[in-house]
C-alpha cells in the first residue's frame, strides 16, 4: 500500500514518459504537503484504478504538466472518501493537462480546494465522473481555469462547477 510516487521533498524536477501506475494503496502520484516548489512533467502515461486520486497535489508553488495522461477510474478498493481524477490542495500551482483523459473516477474529473492556482486544460476527455467534471470548491479563492477544446460531459454534477471566487475560461 501507499502511493505509486510520492514527492516528500521541493526543489525537484520530474520527467516521466511511458509509464503506468495502477492499483496502488493511495494515490497514484502525490506531491505532498509541504512539498514545494517543485516540476513535474508527465507524458504518454496512465494512472488509473488507484485506491486515492490519480494525481494529488497537496504542495505549493509546483509547477505540474500532463501530456497525454489517462486519470481513470481512480477512487477503487474502499477509499477514506470520494477520490478524484486530478486533486489540487495546494496553493500557487501552475498546472497543464493537455490532450488527456479523466474517466469514470467517483469524484470529480479535476477538483481544486487550494486558492491562487493557474490551471490550463486543452484538448481534455472529461467524462463520466460521479460529480462535477471539474470542481472549484467552496472557499477555493484566486483561481485561474483556462478550458479549450475539450470533452466535459456526461458526468453526474455539472460540467465546470465554480463554487468560489475564480476566473473560469472557456475557449
Amino acid at each position: 500500500p501507499g502511493d505509486g510516487i510520492d514527492f516528500n521533498g521541493s526543489n525537484n524536477k520530474v520527467i516521466a514518459s511511458k509509464i503506468s501506475i495502477s492499483g496502488s494503496g493511495e494515490d497514484g502520484i502525490e506531491i505532498s504537503e509541504g512539498s514545494n516548489d517543485n516540476i513535474l512533467k508527465v507524458t504518454d502515461a496512465s494512472l488509473d484504478a488507484n485506491t486515492g486520486d490519480g494525481l494529488d497535489i497537496n504542495g505549493d508553488r509546483n509547477a505540474v504538466s500532463l501530456k497525454k495522461v489517462d486519470l481513470s477510474g481512480n477512487g477503487v478498493g474502499t477509499p477514506i472518501e470520494v477520490e478524484d481524477g486530478l486533486e489540487i490542495d495546494g496553493s500557487n500551482n501552475t498546472l497543464t493537462v493537455t490532450d488527456a483523459t479523466i474517466n469514470n473516477n467517483p469524484g470529480d474529473g479535476i477538483d481544486f480546494n487550494g486558492d491562487k492556482n493557474k490551471a490550463a486544460v486543452k484538448d481534455a476527455t472529461i467524462v463520466g465522473n460521479g460529480e462535477d467534471g471539474i470542481e472549484i470548491s467552496p472557499g477555493s479563492d484566486g483561481n485561474t481555469l483556462i478550458v479549450t477544446n475539450s470533452n466535459i460531459s456526461n458526468n453526474a454534477g455539472e460540467a465546470i462547477a465554480n463554487r468560489g471566487i475564480n476566473n473560469v475560461v472557456i475557449a
